[in-house]
């Protein structure tokens, strides 16, 4: 998917975290919000470059839940 998007001068890197744990997340949507990342970057780098997109687990704390609406702490 992200290599359709690209350049042919931009090299698409990918680094999938094993063993990541599920999210509770619409894949068409989650899919838009990466092709949107894959697309912007694209237009950000006219000479060519590389594209990294990398996942990871992450815990979010009280002081993460004050920066923004709608995040759940912890895990789930």
């Amino acid at each position: 998917m992200l290599r359709r998007c690209s350049a042919r001068n931009i090299i698409v890197d990918t680094r999938p975290a094993p063993r990541l744990d599920p999210v509770l997340a619409d894949p068409g949507q989650l899919e838009q919000v990466i092709v949107n990342l894959c697309v912007n970057a694209r237009d950000a780098m006219p000479g060519g470059g590389r594209l990294t997109v990398a996942t990871a687990n992450v815990e979010l704390s009280v002081a993460d839940s004050c920066r923004s609406t709608g995040w759940r702490l912890g895990r789930t």
